[in-house]
Parts: structure tokens; C-alpha cells; sequence
């Protein structure tokens, strides 16, 4: 009797041993401390790409916060198999988890497919940050066969999810290539107001960039998001974030459906109990080639799909006007904000949306006319030369602390050289040289994409 109660024992310890397992450990994620949400959080640290497939397929959020850490470089050298954020999961009962993958400044090398094919997450929440994927070369869907799915490098369709967050991501020198939503970060996305739902749906990017890519597709295509708000549940944020020198093109039949940033811009616009969503964009729009169907996009933008649509400016500098006159009743800028053009000395114009924006802009060499069209703006360290407008009547404008320009100075003001006292009490003024002998050393030139590409470096630099 005492040898099978020992027997019970010891089963009911070793029993209790592989509970304790289990509870800590979930296919390779390690428990560690509660998250700010109060529910379990287990995390894996990653070098590998076998060691990255492997998180990537087992994340979920439906019964804790998960999380990703990449340690290193990973160059992806065989096929890959894209993860799935799940909200709902074996139970069947919704999460609210966050899954978070922090790419430590890292970057994913290779990637032949997206790194998550989609997410329909309930209120669970998807953070990605840090992290760079380059040279990707991902084909999905390219045949458009089901005409439903998004493709897209970081994210294919971003279903409802409570929130979605891009921070300090980048897509560089890939190649993304779908069906009939294509987008460098992600193909689709859409709250959802069902009636099992609603799950209001946001969906952020922070100090990202696109640059050097191809983005490909038969249907809606754009840098950041190929179709931007398929549901009125849907708010989309882009805050200092940049799309440069991308070749962006639409191969179906409408002349519509490529933008700088979206393909299309959907219904998200009318307030539905008591939230709204719609897009907001402060960016930098760059050296880009749109198409679609062989037409010519310069907008931010490809189309509006529904009335209901809105877009509004909050900032930004544009190498194209982002947003058409004709577009002015649903797509248009803050009231409030800013506004100048800004030419260089060939003659090329670039918009600038934002005080911050305009004086950048108006500092960088080469800069020879600026025109004021809205807003209150205070220039400082405006190099000689360069020619001040004011567009608009009861605006406050002023260059270098001391001038101030109305809209009636209708040659507005142009900075003068300035006085020098190289000794004594005798102040002089050097008038520019007019002696045009070859002896002369060569004028100083200003190459427009060069100056271009310094307001996007300094924005770069400082994180924006």
C-alpha cells in the first residue's frame, strides 16, 4: 500500500512539474513579468532565420503579449512562411494581447514573402519598431485570382485590429509585387463593423521611410498602404515619414489606382457612434514615379473610393501638389496650417505644409523664391538673395527677425547682402561682382536634387 501511494505521489509531482512547463514556456517564448495590460507576456530572442520562422508562426495574442526580439542582422536564404496575428485563437474566445516585434535596429535581408500575411485580432494590438527590411523580393498573388488579397512587405492585410504601429521601420531597395492591394508596408486595411464587432481600427506609422523600392500590382497600389481605409472603422496616421525615389505602378485598367503613399483611400470619413476614422498624413514625398495603367499619378494619393472619404494634411514637404484642387471637398489640409512654395534656382517648386517644413525648406541652399500661401511664419537664417512673398491677407510673416512682409508688398522682399566692418568705424557693402573674365573661379551651381535630398537627410537625422 505504502509502495503505490509513493507511485501516486511521485506521478502527481512530475505531473505538476510539466504544469509548471508549460505555463512558463509557450513554443519557445519564456514567460516573463505581467505587461501594462495586466495579462501574461512571454518573449523569444531571435538570430536566426529558422529561430525568427519559428516566432513568427507561433504568434498570437489571444491568450497573452508576445514578444519578438531580433538580436542581429538575419539574412533570409531559403523559402519563408508568413506569420498570422490571430485574436481569437483555439479558444475561440477574443484577445486582447499585444504581439510586439522589436527589430533593435536591426534588418531582415532576403525576405521572398511578407513577414505577416495578415491579422484579424480583435482587440489585440500589433507593434512593430525598429526594424528595416531590404532587398525583398516578395511576389504574391501576382495573378489576382481571388482579387482579395493584400500584399504587403511588413503586414499583406491589416484586419480588424485594434491598433497597428509602425515605429522607426524602413523598406530600402526591395521589390513587392502583388494582386489587387499592394503596399511597401502593407496591402489592405479596414476596421470592422460588423455585428459581432465593431473593432474600431488604427493604423500608425512614426518616423518610417520607403525609399529605393518597386511596388507592384494589378488593383490598388501605394508605398505605404495599397487600399488605406476599406471600412468607416478605420483611421490611418503617418507621422514623419518619408516615401523617396520608389517606382510605383498599377498594371490593371484604371488610370487611378497608384498613389505616392496609397492606391486608394476608402470610405473611413463619417462619424459611426461616436468615432471617426480617415487618413492623416505629415510626410515627405520625394522623386517618386507613379503610375497607373500608364498614366501619371503626382498626388499622394491614387483615388478616393467613396464620398464618405477623408484626407487632411498635417504637415509635410511634397515635390508634387499632394492633393488635387479638384479633391479640395474631401481631401484637403488643416485650416490652420502653413503653407509655402519653396524654388530653387532651376526653377522647381516644392510644397511645404507646416512651419517646421517651410523654414527647413527655406534654408536649404540654392532656394531662391518663397511664397507664403497660409499660416503665421517666422523665417530665420534666410540666405541673401532669396525672394519672401505673402500670399494671403492678415498672415504674419517675417524673415530673419527684423522684416515684415504683407500680402499688399506685392514684390514681396528679398534678403540683401549683408554690410561688413572689416575695421574701424567705416561699414561697407560689397555689391556682387559683375566682371564675367574666364579668370573668374566657377559660380556656385544648384543642383535641385541635391537640395531636395538635404530637407530629406535633416529630417532623417533628427528621427523625422
Amino acid at each position: 500500500m505504502k509502495k503505490w501511494m509513493a507511485t501516486v505521489l511521485a506521478l502527481v509531482l512530475v505531473l505538476g512539474l510539466c504544469s509548471v512547463s508549460w505555463a512558463e514556456e509557450y513554443d519557445g517564448f519564456v514567460k516573463g513579468e505581467k505587461g501594462a495590460n495586466g495579462m501574461d507576456t512571454y518573449s523569444v530572442d531571435v538570430t536566426s532565420q529558422e529561430q525568427l520562422q519559428a516566432a513568427v508562426k507561433a504568434t498570437d495574442c489571444f491568450g497573452a503579449n508576445m514578444i519578438i526580439n531580433i538580436k542581429n542582422d538575419i539574412t533570409i536564404t531559403e523559402s519563408w512562411e508568413p506569420g498570422y496575428i490571430n485574436g481569437y485563437g483555439k479558444s475561440g474566445k477574443a484577445g486582447t494581447g499585444v504581439v510586439t516585434v522589436n527589430g533593435n535596429g536591426n534588418k531582415i535581408t532576403g525576405l521572398s514573402n511578407m513577414l505577416f500575411s495578415g491579422s484579424w485580432a480583435g482587440k489585440c494590438a500589433l507593434i512593430v519598431k525598429d526594424l528595416t527590411i531590404a532587398n525583398a523580393n516578395i511576389k504574391v498573388e501576382i495573378d489576382d485570382t481571388t482579387e482579395s488579397k493584400g500584399v504587403g512587405a511588413f503586414l499583406g492585410s491589416a484586419g480588424a485590429t485594434t491598433e497597428v504601429v509602425f515605429s522607426n521601420c524602413h523598406l530600402v531597395d526591395s521589390h513587392v509585387e502583388g494582386g489587387h492591394w499592394t503596399g511597401g508596408f502593407v496591402g489592405y486595411s479596414a476596421g470592422y463593423s460588423g455585428s459581432d464587432g465593431p473593432v474600431f481600427q488604427t493604423v500608425k506609422f512614426t518616423g518610417c521611410t520607403v525609399s529605393g523600392s518597386t511596388l507592384t500590382g494589378k488593383g490598388s497600389v501605394g508605398a505605404l498602404i495599397g487600399h488605406a481605409t476599406g471600412d468607416a472603422w478605420t483611421l490611418v496616421e503617418v507621422l514623419d515619414t518619408s516615401a523617396t525615389v520608389n517606382e510605383v505602378t498599377s498594371t490593371g485598367s484604371s488610370g487611378n489606382k497608384a498613389g505616392a503613399l496609397f492606391g486608394t483611400t476608402g470610405v473611413a470619413g463619417t462619424e459611426t457612434n461616436g468615432k471617426t476614422g480617415g487618413i492623416v498624413v505629415k510626410a515627405v514625398v520625394d522623386g517618386n514615379t507613379v503610375q497607373s495603367n500608364g498614366t501619371t499619378v503626382t498626388t499622394i494619393y491614387g483615388r478616393q473610393g467613396s464620398p464618405e472619404g477623408k484626407l487632411k494634411l498635417t504637415g509635410g514637404h511634397y515635390d508634387n501638389m499632394p492633393i488635387a484642387e479638384s479633391d479640395a471637398s474631401w481631401a484637403a489640409p488643416d485650416g490652420n496650417l502653413a503653407m509655402a512654395e519653396v524654388t530653387d534656382e532651376s526653377g522647381k517648386t516644392i510644397y511645404n505644409y507646416g512651419t517646421d517644413y517651410i523654414q527647413t525648406a527655406a534654408t536649404t541652399e540654392g532656394v531662391k523664391t518663397i511664397i507664403i500661401k497660409n499660416g503665421d511664419v517666422q523665417l530665420t537664417g534666410v540666405s541673401a538673395g532669396v525672394n519672401v512673398k505673402n500670399d494671403a491677407d492678415g498672415n504674419t510673416v517675417t524673415v530673419n527677425g527684423s522684416k515684415n512682409i504683407t500680402k499688399q508688398d506685392k514684390e514681396g522682399y528679398t534678403v540683401p547682402q549683408p554690410e561688413q566692418k572689416p575695421s574701424g568705424n567705416h561699414y561697407y557693402y560689397y555689391a556682387p561682382s559683375t566682371d564675367t573674365t574666364e579668370t573668374k573661379g566657377s559660380p556656385k551651381t544648384f543642383d535641385a536634387g541635391i537640395g531636395i535630398y538635404a530637407v530629406t537627410a535633416v529630417l532623417s537625422v533628427t528621427g523625422m
